[in-house]
């Protein structure tokens, strides 16, 4: 019985040590399990912080997507109005040419007509100077200078 008491103390002492080992093992895999807890809380903190940041952006990301399109609404009623003012301007440069051209025109008639009224004036003064009129030279030095100036 004595070496089998003592086996059994052997074992009971092996049985004891691995009890320790396995206690001491267990200390240490909860100290891992607590840092794992520990940091699974912060990841768990920073998927909440993500997810409120990622809704945000998406509202801001809605709220430039509306200017966006405002903007591109904006943009083609401007480059409307562009095209029409450019029109418009297109016609008034039309309608200036086409007025530039009947005063020119009208000048030249005027000047016809007037070149033909001092040339008249003119007969008259000849014969003005035929009857021996002292005005008439007057009259031929200023409608022969007006001929000139018309020229």
């Amino acid at each position: 019985m004595g070496t089998e008491k003592m086996e059994l103390k052997m074992a009971l002492a092996e049985c004891e040590d691995q009890l320790k080992a396995s206690g001491d093992g267990l200390d240490e895999e909860e100290v891992k399990l607590v840092e794992l807890k520990t940091h699974l809380d912060s990841a768990n903190e920073a998927k909440r912080a993500a997810e409120i940041e990622l809704g945000a952006t998406i509202g801001k990301l809605r709220i430039s997507r509306e200017r966006l399109n405002g903007a591109g609404v904006n943009l083609v009623e401007l480059c409307t109005q562009f095209a029409m003012a450019n029109e418009t301007k297109s016609i008034a440069d039309v309608e200036l040419k086409a007025t530039n051209i009947e005063k020119e025109v009208a000048e030249s008639r005027l000047t016809v007509v007037v070149e033909a009224g001092l040339r008249a004036l003119l007969s008259i003064v000849g014969s003005l100077e035929k009857k021996g009129s002292k005005r008439a030279y007057f009259f031929r030095g200023n409608c022969c200078q007006m001929l000139k100036i018309g020229k």
